[in-house]
């Protein structure tokens, strides 16, 4: 299964699309969570019939929460467990598979206080060592120094709370590649 997270900061500019179409005819994904899409209603659905995808689910935003996105094609089964304002978990497995990987997407907030109530959460929908759970999306936290460059206070902290969800359900950072820094603002870059 192939699997996409991808932070977009809004759909619906033609560049966004150029580069999508070109991701997916590229990497043929089953999946895709599209985290802050910045756009809702009558101007997401536009946006979202030029995607290709027969399946959606869209948590609409509330303000500066929410806007997650889940695309997937016919040939994956999906059941979805749980959807709030921050993440979402579902079960998935392709068509001819009998083996059900765990999927969430979480967009946190930067700030700590609501951090907690998600990673506090997310620790209860742990399904044990016996199924396959990907963690994606935007946590709006670092747990190294080096992935945060800039001189913002509150960005620079490695977050304890973070570290400790990590921690508490045995989590494993998958390799990366790609850009160091994967946001920016102005002269902030960090490995959201």
């Amino acid at each position: 299964m192939i699997c996409f997270f991808w932070n977009c900061r809004g759909v619906a500019s033609a560049n966004f699309f150029r580069h999508f179409r070109n991701f997916v005819c590229v990497n043929q994904p089953h999946v895709i969570f599209l985290i802050e899409t910045q756009i809702s209603g009558d101007v997401a659905d536009s946006a979202i019939s030029k995607f290709g995808f027969p399946n959606l689910l869209r948590i609409e935003a509330r303000g500066f929460s929410g806007r997650i996105w889940m695309l997937w094609r016919n040939d994956l089964v999906v059941d979805i467990t749980h959807i709030s304002i921050r993440f979402l978990n579902c079960h998935c497995r392709l068509v001819d598979s009998l083996d059900w990987v765990q999927i969430m997407t979480i967009y946190a907030s930067p700030i700590a206080r609501f951090q907690k109530l998600i990673w506090e959460s997310s620790v209860d929908l742990d399904p044990g060592a016996d199924v396959l759970w990907l963690l994606g999306g935007d946590f709006n936290a670092i747990i190294r120094c080096e992935e945060h460059l800039g001189d913002s206070p509150r960005t620079t902290r490695v977050s304890k709370l973070f570290l400790d969800f990590i921690f508490d359900i045995s989590l494993i950072e998958v390799d990366y590649v790609g850009s160091d820094f994967t946001w920016h603002g102005g002269s902030l870059l960090s490995k959201a």
